[in-house]
C-alpha cells in the first residue's frame, strides 16, 4: 500500500516538473590581439569609451603560436572582469613576456581590481633581458572578493608568489595548468605558489595541475580562514616547506599545527588524489619551536579555527584521501644525515586528535611510497641546495640553484626560444606498478594532463566550472527526487549578485543556500542537504530558485523520504 502511495506521488509530482527552463542568452564580444609588442596593453587600455569600458562581455583573444611582449601590468578597465584566452585550435599557447623600462625593471603581469579569467596562455616571469620580474607576484589581487581563474595556463618564475591574495574574502581557481620556479635565491623565506597574507579568503581550488620547485610552502596562510580549500589531483615536486631560513636568520620554527601546506583553518577541504614527492627538503627540523614536542612536521597540518564561535569548529568538513607522498634516496640520506628523527610525516599526532574530536574531519588511503618519474628535475639539486643552507647559517649567499627549466633562463635576444614550455619538458609519468597508479579510485594520483586522461571533478560545497558559459541558466537538481542532499547547478553569462533560495508550495522560504553573493561570469554546483534545515520538511515539491541583479529563474524539485 505504501509502495502504491510513493508511485503515485512521485508519477504526480513529475507531471508537475515538465515546464522548461528559462534560457537567457549572452553573447560574448571577442576582440582578436595581433602579436608584438604592447599591442596586448594597448588594445586594452583602448578599450573604453567615456570612462566605462565599451563591451561589458569582451573577451581577448590571442594567437597561439604568437609573442605579446607587455609593457607594464595589465589591469583590469574601471574594475570590469577581464578576460584573456588563446584561439581556438592546434599550436603553442600565446607566449606572454615581461619588457623592462629604460631603468631595467619590468612589471608584474597582472595588478587586479576585479575578477580575471586566463585560459591557455604561457605567462614568463622572465622578462627580455633574462630577468625574473623584481617585484613578484606575476598575480596580485588587491580587490576584497574579487575571483581569479587560471585554466590551461604555463606560470614560469616568481620572485615571490605567484598568487598573492592582497584582500580578503577572494577566490582561486586553477586548473589544467602547471606552476613552476618560485623561489628568489637571495632571500629563501619568499616563493610560494599562493600567498593569502593572513587575511581570511573564500575559496582556494586547484584542480589537475603539476607544481613544482618553491624556495617555501606551496601554499601560505597560516592565520588565514580558509572557507573553501581544494587540492585536487595535484603533482607536487620539491616544495620545500618551512625553510631554514634566510639572511643568516633561523626562520624555520615548526610545531604540531604548521607544516608544508599551510591550510591548517581552511573549514572545508578537499585533499584527494594527489603526489607530494621530494617536499618540505630542508633542514628546518633543525629549528624545532620546542625541543621536547615529539609530534613531527607534517604534510597536511590541522589547526582548530582560533575563532570566537566554538560552534562553527564541528561544523567543518575535511576529506583527505588517496593522497601519496614519499622522497628519493637522495633526500631520504639527506634526512638521515641531519636528524631522521625529524624526517616530515603526512599526517601528524594532533592531527589524529581532531579527527577523533569531529567526526566530519576525515582521513583514508593516504600512502608513503616514492615513485619514479619517467623524466623529473633532479633532486641531488635539493639536496645540495639543503646543505650549502646548513654549511652557511642560512646566509643565502651564493646559493645554489633549484629552479627547474630545461630552456634555461636567458635574454630574447640571445635565445626566444629560451621561453615557454620545452619541446622535452618534464614527464610526470610513474611506473604502473605503483601503489600511486590507481589510488584515485583506479585512475593515477597527482596530474592527470601526463597520462592523457579525463579529469571528472568531484565537488564540495560551492565549485566554479571554467567553461565560459554563453547563457544565464539554472539547471534541473540531481538526483531527482532526493533524500536528503541533492546537487542544483546553474550558469552566470556575465558577473552577477546572486540569491539562491529554496521556497516550499505555499511560498515560504525554506532555505537560503546563497545570500546575494557576488559572482563572477562560470559555471557553480551547490550541495543542499534539506536534512540540516531550520524547519522540518515533508515529503512533497518544493521551488529553488536563482535570483540575480539581471533575472530569475525557478524550477521545481521532489524531497522524497
Amino acid at each position: 500500500m505504501k509502495n502504491n502511495f510513493y508511485f503515485l506521488l512521485v508519477s504526480a509530482l513529475l507531471v508537475l516538473l515538465l515546464s522548461n527552463n528559462k534560457i537567457y542568452s549572452q553573447v560574448w564580444d571577442y576582440l582578436d590581439i595581433e602579436p608584438g609588442y604592447e599591442t596586448l596593453n594597448l588594445a586594452i587600455e583602448n578599450d573604453t569609451l567615456n570612462g566605462a569600458p565599451i563591451s561589458m562581455n569582451r573577451v581577448y583573444r590571442l594567437q597561439r603560436n604568437g609573442m605579446y611582449l607587455y609593457n607594464g601590468s595589465i589591469k583590469n578597465n574601471f574594475g570590469a572582469t577581464i578576460r584573456i584566452v588563446a584561439n581556438e585550435g592546434n599550436g603553442a599557447l600565446p607566449l606572454i613576456i615581461p619588457v623592462a623600462d629604460q631603468t631595467g625593471a619590468s612589471r608584474r603581469f597582472f595588478l587586479g581590481s576585479g575578477d580575471a579569467y586566463f585560459e591557455n596562455l604561457a605567462i614568463s616571469g622572465v622578462d627580455n633581458l633574462g630577468n625574473v620580474v623584481a617585484e613578484g607576484n606575476m598575480f596580485r589581487l588587491n580587490k576584497a572578493g574579487m575571483k581569479l581563474h587560471i585554466t590551461g595556463c604555463f606560470l614560469d618564475y616568481d620572485l615571490q608568489s605567484f598568487i598573492r591574495m592582497n584582500a580578503a574574502g577572494q577566490s582561486v581557481f586553477v586548473l589544467n595548468s602547471l606552476l613552476r620556479n618560485s623561489i628568489n635565491p637571495v632571500s629563501t623565506g619568499n616563493g610560494r605558489f599562493v600567498d593569502t597574507r593572513g587575511l581570511n579568503q573564500d575559496t582556494i581550488s586547484f584542480r589537475n595541475s603539476t607544481c613544482y620547485v618553491t624556495g617555501q610552502n606551496p601554499i601560505r596562510s597560516t592565520s588565514s580562514l580558509i572557507n573553501v580549500l581544494v587540492f585536487d589531483h595535484i603533482t607536487f615536486w620539491g616544495s620545500n616547506g618551512i625553510n631554514g631560513g634566510n639572511n643568516g636568520v633561523a626562520t624555520g620554527t615548526i610545531s604540531k599545527t604548521t607544516g608544508v601546506v599551510q591550510i591548517q583553518r581552511a573549514i572545508d577541504a578537499q585533499v584527494t588524489n594527489n603526489l607530494f614527492i621530494d617536499c618540505s627538503f630542508e633542514d628546518s627540523r633543525r629549528y624545532a619551536s620546542n625541543p621536547d614536542d615529539t609530534i613531527k612536521v607534517p604534510m597536511i597540518p590541522i589547526d582548530s579555527l582560533r575563532t570566537d564561535d566554538p560552534a562553527l569548529e564541528g561544523q567543518r568538513n575535511w576529506n583527505i584521501k588517496n593522497n601519496v607522498y614519499g622522497w628519493s634516496p637522495a633526500l631520504n640520506a639527506w634526512f638521515s644525515y641531519t636528524d631522521s628523527s625529524y624526517t616530515p610525516v603526512f599526517l601528524n599526532e594532533h592531527a589524529d586528535l581532531m579527527f577523533s574530536l569531529y567526526p566530519t574531519m576525515k582521513a583514508s588511503n593516504n600512502v608513503k611510497e616514492f615513485v619514479n618519474f619517467t623524466d623529473a628535475p633532479n633532486p641531488e639539486t635539493l639536496v645540495v641546495f639543503s646543505m650549502h643552507k646548513r654549511a652557511t647559517n642560512n646566509s643565502d649567499v651564493d646559493n645554489p640553484v633549484i629552479t627547474a627549466d630545461k630552456n634555461g633562463k636567458k635574454s630574447l635576444e640571445e635565445d626566444p626560444a629560451s621561453f615557454g614550455p620545452a619541446v622535452n619538458e618534464f614527464d610526470f609519468r610513474y611506473n604502473t606498478n605503483s601503489i600511486a597508479y590507481t589510488i584515485a579510485d583506479g585512475k593515477p594520483a597527482g596530474d592527470l594532463n601526463p597520462w592523457g586522461l579525463e579529469y571528472i571533478p568531484t565537488s564540495i560545497k560551492e565549485e566554479f566550472n571554467n567553461e565560459i558559459p554563453t547563457d544565464f541558466s539554472l539547471s534541473q537538481n540531481y538526483p531527482n527526487p532526493f533524500n536528503p542532499t541533492t546537487n542544483i547547478q546553474y550558469s552566470l553569462s556575465s558577473d552577477s549578485r546572486v540569491t539562491l533560495s529554496v521556497f516550499n508550495m505555499l511560498g515560504q522560504e525554506v532555505a537560503r543556500l546563497i545570500d546575494n553573493k557576488d559572482h563572477s561570469a562560470g559555471k557553480y554546483t551547490v550541495t543542499w542537504n534539506a536534512a540540516t534545515s531550520s524547519k522540518s520538511l515533508a515529503s512533497g515539491i518544493y521551488i529553488y530558485q536563482l535570483k540575480t541583479d539581471k533575472i530569475t529563474i525557478s524550477n521545481k524539485m521532489i524531497l522524497l523520504k
